[in-house]
């Protein structure tokens, strides 16, 4: 609950100096976007899916800074991105099923199958997620109806009729694409290193964060803050065991030591240190 509390006191403290507009979360693409749409509009449909995937504490101040965000002229809004791999499934499917048109409109008989079962997919996750309020969500592969064997098909069926789902998305092609293509692939990339045990799990993912943060900064004006797990925001290389594996570039320490971002004096990192711990 404190670190909850904590990151949107730094939130509303950094942008009120002008340090940071930007925030990013150790959270998947999917559930970034889902989070940054609810800042935006305050759909609360989406509020609903993203307190199914998001523990007590962060659901209560992410209401609270939407409201915050309101009281923001458009210039200076919150922008939000999940830059982490998408580790958990169910922010995937309920993503897809967000970019989907209005159903009144007509699906091409080649992709109808499977835009069908993304739009019954993420309705039936919402029920069960908030059926299951205890539920450990991460990294499950579905209730009955089985989320990740229903997104490689998805996955399957896109890279075949490209040209349909374009027709059909219109300008949310590309947010769809980038879900069901590249980031669909990281995750699958990621959790064969993870099941099979492998060191590459760790680097991967930590490349893969570094990666993400430069497409972000990139594409949004003003500083950036983020709460991350310590081992993430180490700026020198780690050479013990003291991150449950050894040798490793942090997050962190790959963007400060980017000569492209020549950020090397721009990055601050402050611990946090709990009495009980």
């Amino acid at each position: 609950k404190s670190n909850a509390q904590l990151w949107l006191k730094m939130i509303k403290y950094l942008h009120s100096k002008g340090v940071a507009r930007n925030i990013m979360f150790e959270y998947g693409h999917s559930y970034g976007f889902l989070v940054n749409e609810y800042l935006q509009t305050g759909d609360s449909v989406l509020l609903e899916s993203i307190d199914n995937f998001s523990s007590d504490e962060y659901y209560e101040v992410f209401t609270e800074l939407r409201a915050f965000n309101e009281t923001l002229p458009d210039a200076d809004k919150i922008y939000f991105a999940g830059i982490d791999l998408d580790r958990g499934v169910y922010p995937i499917a309920k993503a897809l099923e967000y970019l989907l048109p209005d159903e009144n409109k007509p699906v091409p008989d080649s992709i109808s199958l499977n835009v069908g079962s993304i739009r019954s997919l993420a309705d039936y996750n919402d029920y069960k997620l908030n059926e299951q309020e205890n539920i450990k969500a991460y990294m499950s592969r579905g209730f009955q109806f089985k989320t990740n064997s229903t997104l490689d098909l998805v996955h399957a069926d896109f890279m075949k009729h490209k040209e349909y789902y374009k027709t059909y998305l219109g300008a949310d092609y590309s947010a769809f694409q980038q879900i069901i293509e590249d980031e669909y692939l990281a995750r699958k990339q990621w959790m064969e290193y993870e099941s099979s045990g492998a060191i590459q799990e760790y680097i991967y993912r930590e490349n893969y964060m570094y990666r993400r943060f430069l497409v972000e900064h990139a594409a949004n004006e003003g500083g950036w803050f983020g709460q991350f797990g310590r081992c993430h925001t180490t700026q020198d290389t780690q050479e013990n065991n003291s991150c449950e594996w050894f040798k490793f570039r942090s997050l962190a320490q790959r963007i400060t030591n980017d000569a492209n971002l020549d950020l090397h004096n721009a990055v601050m990192t402050i611990a946090i240190v709990y009495d009980s711990d």
